[in-house]
């Protein structure tokens, strides 16, 4: 027969003989281990929603790392378009002068192929910059994102546990 101990000692349902009742410490600690499981579940809604951020800010730098391809192509069609239209109005000058294409014309075509070339590599090379910076800010989140994953299911787990010690704490005062 159980029977509420109220400082601990005495009575035939004590701690002290190990046959479980109820006492003021071990009713404190069930409310600590239900308090404790409360927190760790409130806990893992907050870790949910941070993951839920994380997932999202993810996904928008993946869209980025696809805009900034699509940026960069469209950057090298309009410097090819110049380059062209560049080398076409040379070629057209010096051919209406009636020159032909040798020395100082070939001279012009040559450094207007190299600057056309430049720009080019310029364009590409910073494109895969951006492109690259996009994708380590994904790659973060994702990273972020598993963190908190993992932080909500360490605080299911220790609720759980919590719970589990409270039950078990209550019918262990109730034996």
């Amino acid at each position: 027969m159980a029977q509420f101990d109220e400082f601990g000692g005495g009575g035939t349902g004590a701690w002290s003989s190990l046959g479980g009742g109820w006492s003021v410490s071990g009713v404190a600690g069930v409310a600590g281990d239900i308090g404790g499981a409360v927190q760790d579940l409130t806990s893992m809604a907050g870790d949910a929603s941070a993951e839920g951020n994380y997932t999202t800010a993810e996904g928008i730098a993946n869209q980025d790392v696809r805009l900034e391809e699509t940026a960069t192509a469209i950057k090298e069609a309009q410097q090819q378009r110049q380059f062209e239209q560049t080398i076409g109005t040379q070629t057209a000058q010096v051919a209406g002068q009636g020159f032909g294409a040798s020395g100082s014309a070939l001279d012009l075509l040559r450094s207007s192929v190299q600057q056309g070339a430049l720009a080019h590599a310029t364009i590409a090379t910073q494109g895969l910059i951006n492109e690259s910076s996009y994708q380590q800010q994904a790659n973060a989140y994702a990273g972020e994102a598993n963190a908190a994953k993992s932080a909500e299911n360490a605080a299911l787990v220790g609720g759980v546990l919590k719970i589990g010690e409270a039950a078990a704490s209550v019918a262990f005062m109730a034996a």
